[in-house]
């Protein structure tokens, strides 16, 4: 998932952003635990252990958790991240908990976010609820770590350092930095660039290397790459050359360029869509010039056509040029990223014209969907680092509504929110996800955008606040409920936790008098086969009363609110699960405890009619063994207590 850009120390920031990441339209169910994995396992390759890390890693092993604290640019992160991953093979999924309250007033960190064996981060280095909360608020999540057999690594403000309560101060370990150029040489072998020794060596590389938060060098380490991607032939001195200079400070160069060089808005607005649409073609960065030049009001070019100067002598000016595919870049590397910065620093008045310019080129037709992406990308990295993050959920609303974004808008409204969710914008973010998401007047084309960042983004590190989004989304009126419900059905069905979550949720939305949009879901959520699966656990959702008293409650609410013709068919899956899974006497009981008192008999002949004729597809079970689960139900509905239905409606 996206990086966001920090500013980390003072002076000009160039922030150098390397996707290739090509959102789909539409929600993709992927196994969000294998995704956070597959991260860890990425980093992990590239990862230096610092001082520190053993005996952090000793605390984590007697405690079950461990407060990490270090100083600014050491990783403290990563090595938490890391803390976690080497955990043996027993242990559960790896998610992120946040620290601040951002869902229906539940509190944060919330205890009931631990289930068996987890594997939990808690990053407060830049959210410090751990100070603006007290440190008991820490207590119950210890407490639920404890008893769930979990772990937790949360990451302390730099500023902080040490907790004020003597019961936790044991709990507290620092790392320090790790070796430089053990850390470089990782991420370079990570990307496939040979090392040679003397070079490697160098005074410069060491120097920077000094200088340098962990982020940094890894940026670098891609830098590295992308130098040899242009040089192939070239060895390692001179990709560490063209490496470094990128990596420095360009925005002076461009600075001379714009004011010695570049003196006409022609060139300047070639110079800047460049920067903008590197990489894309020449055709496109050719309309796009001018459409910047009407953006910004400039007059309209009288020369006539073929007295024009061409495109590649134009591109040669400000030191560009086409590639064998008519792929446009500078002719240094990551010179573009100096350029972006420094038209943002220094004409802010451009900014605002620069965003109806972009949402000009969405809809260019030869700008692919690559090439739209970092668009979207460049533009919102800088927005992320000087604008109120509102301009930035404005430009994802009108994106995503607007007529004339039809073709592209969603795709785009999509990156946005990815750029945004990460890093300190993530909690701001993911509150205006859960804001949209109970708007009763949600848009559908911005109801789709939610749907698909909480299924393939928010759900790898957050998947609790994936659900409770999803969830609200369900509970619209629109057609994109289904699709939310898929989706959010999906995410249950890869992590028992979210799904007695779920199932809690739903319950108490089903308390309700009246018909409930919860109603549909629970009749998916509620599958036989679901909950007696024991394959993932040590036992099935069923043989829990709690969980059974919740199916009552839900079923009682299905039953009394709904005509039989539309509970009919449930009923029947229902019964069908008694046979698929062999749990006919729980599974009996709970929809005889629902049933109220004047519907028994009517659910004792539908369970007949089914046993003489069983739904299209059922398995060829004999009637005699059809009816045995019409026996059973008729001896539950029996044995059902005089005050079942008082005491299932309590429930």
């Amino acid at each position: 998932m996206p990086t966001g850009p920090v500013q980390a120390g003072p002076g000009q920031q160039t922030n150098f952003i390397f996707h290739d990441r090509s959102p789909a339209d539409q929600p993709r169910q992927r196994d969000p635990r294998r995704i956070a994995e597959n991260e860890l396992t990425g980093l992990d390759q590239r990862f230096v252990a610092p001082p520190g890390l053993g005996a952090a890693r000793e605390l984590l092993l007697r405690n079950r958790v461990v407060l990490l604290t270090g100083a600014p640019g050491n990783g403290t992160r990563s090595a938490a991240k890391m803390l976690l991953h080497g955990l043996d093979g027993s242990h559960g999924r790896f998610h992120e908990l946040t620290g601040a309250a951002e869902d229906d007033g539940r509190p944060q960190p919330d205890p009931d976010d631990v289930s068996d064996c987890d594997r939990m981060l808690l990053d407060l280095a830049e959210d410090d609820a751990l100070s603006r909360t007290g440190e008991q608020g820490l207590r119950p999540l210890l407490a639920a770590v404890e008893g769930h057999q979990a772990h937790l690594v949360v990451v302390l403000p730099p500023h902080q350092g040490r907790p004020r309560a003597g019961e936790l101060l044991h709990l507290v370990s620092r790392i320090g930095r790790p070796r430089e150029a053990p850390v470089l040489r990782r991420h370079l072998r990570a990307n496939a660039v040979p090392i040679t020794g003397a070079a490697f060596d160098s005074p410069q590389l060491t120097a920077t290397l000094a200088r340098s938060r962990m982020a940094e060098i890894a940026t670098l380490a891609d830098l590295f790459q992308y130098a040899r991607e242009r040089e192939p032939d070239a060895d390692f001195a001179q990709w560490q050359q063209s490496a470094l200079a990128a990596w420095s400070d360009r925005t002076p160069e461009v600075a001379d360029q714009v004011a010695n060089t570049l003196t006409t808005a022609p060139q300047r607005a070639l110079l800047l869509t460049t920067a903008m649409l590197h990489g894309a073609r020449a055709d496109v960065v050719h309309h796009a010039s001018a459409a910047l030049l009407q953006a910004t009001d400039h007059p309209d070019d009288d020369t006539q056509l073929l007295e024009r100067t061409g495109l590649d002598d134009r591109l040669k000016v400000i030191e560009a040029a086409p590639d064998a595919n008519r792929r446009v870049g500078f002719t240094a590397l990551a010179y573009d990223a100096a350029v972006r910065t420094y038209f943002w620093n220094n004409h802010p008045s451009v900014r605002e014209p620069l965003a109806q310019w972009m949402s000009t080129c969405l809809n260019l037709p030869a700008l692919d969907e690559d090439d739209r992406d970092r668009l979207v990308r460049r533009y919102t990295e800088h927005a992320l680092r000087t604008e109120p993050l509102d301009t930035v959920f404005a430009l994802v609303e009108r994106w995503a509504t607007r007529p004339e974004f039809e073709r592209v808008g969603a795709r785009a409204a999509k990156v946005a929110l990815d750029e945004a969710l990460p890093g300190h914008h993530g909690p701001a973010t993911r509150r205006k996800i859960y804001d949209w998401s109970v708007r009763f007047d949600l848009p559908v084309a911005l109801a789709r955008v939610l749907i698909t960042v909480c299924t393939e983004t928010l759900a790898v590190l957050h998947p609790d606040q994936a659900m409770v989004r999803l969830h609200h989304l369900t509970r619209r009126r629109s057609p994109t409920a289904a699709i939310a419900r898929d989706s959010l059905l999906g995410l249950a069905a890869q992590d028992n936790r979210l799904f007695r979550r779920l199932l809690d949720r739903v319950t108490a939305g089903l308390t309700a008098t009246s018909r409930h949009p919860d109603e549909q879901l629970f009749l998916r959520l509620a599958d036989p086969a679901r909950l007696t699966d024991t394959e993932h656990r040590t036992q099935s959702f069923l043989n829990d009363t709690s969980v059974r008293a919740q199916l009552t409650t839900c079923w009682r609410a299905v039953l009394s609110r709904w005509p039989p013709a539309e509970w009919s068919g449930p009923v029947r899956h229902w019964l069908a699960g008694c046979l698929d899974t062999g749990y006919v006497g729980l599974l009996t009981q709970v929809i005889a405890q629902a049933a109220p008192e004047a519907l028994a008999g009517r659910l004792y002949v539908l369970a007949l009619d089914w046993a003489d004729h069983p739904d299209p597809g059922s398995p060829a079970d004999t009637r005699a063994t059809r009816l045995a689960v019409a026996d059973a139900l008729w001896r539950a509905l029996d044995r059902r207590a005089p005050a079942t239905e008082a005491t299932a409606t309590a429930v």
